[in-house]
């Protein structure tokens, strides 16, 4: 399907490596850590079941001469990253319902994302207003399971990011503080 609407000159796919081998995950243990334990509440064994899906589309895609990428301890965004950087004069279309790919549409004229699972109409995502980094390094990313700082939401961090003087006040201010589990 994605062939036909794109009409690409070639196809790539990224694989990630296992949770557990991430080297993100060396530097935050709880990185992710959420996603291992929701896996306990299916009747199957999911990682098991991932690893046979992901041996078999392998296979298949081999078969249909598509480029596959993988590295023990990366995820794929950051082989899809490595690759756009390599690639910075072609046009580059990311399939991809991971809002973390906006920073790369945010940073790069030539790379367009398109989310299969949106209900926007637009071929493509719209390219951010803010920087994405910036807007998760103070509110945090639930997805990875990573904190932010306390009370800092989406409208908060527009405003600090929109305004460098309040964003510089709020780091130096008691306000500053991330707040965990432990408290």
């Amino acid at each position: 399907n994605y062939v036909n609407k794109f009409r690409p000159d070639s196809v790539h796919v990224f694989w990630d490596a296992p949770t557990k081998a991430l080297w993100r995950k060396s530097i935050y243990n709880k990185y992710k850590a959420h996603r291992e334990q929701s896996q306990s509440m299916y009747e199957i064994d999911v990682p098991k079941a991932i690893k046979r899906q992901v041996l078999l589309s392998c296979l298949i895609l081999n078969d249909l001469n598509v480029r596959q990428y993988y590295r023990d301890s990366q995820e794929a965004d950051d082989l899809i990253y490595a690759f756009t950087k390599q690639h910075p004069d072609d046009e580059n279309i990311i399939v991809s319902a991971d809002g973390d790919f906006k920073q790369l549409s945010f940073r790069n004229q030539n790379i367009k994302i398109h989310n299969p699972l949106s209900k926007n109409k637009d071929l493509f995502e719209s390219i951010p207003v803010r920087d994405p980094i910036m807007v998760k390094c103070l509110t945090g990313d639930k997805s990875d399971n990573i904190d932010g700082y306390y009370m800092v939401g989406p409208e908060r961090s527009k405003i600090l990011i929109d305004d460098k003087q309040k964003l510089n006040e709020f780091f130096k201010s008691p306000k500053a503080v991330l707040l965990d589990d432990d408290g």
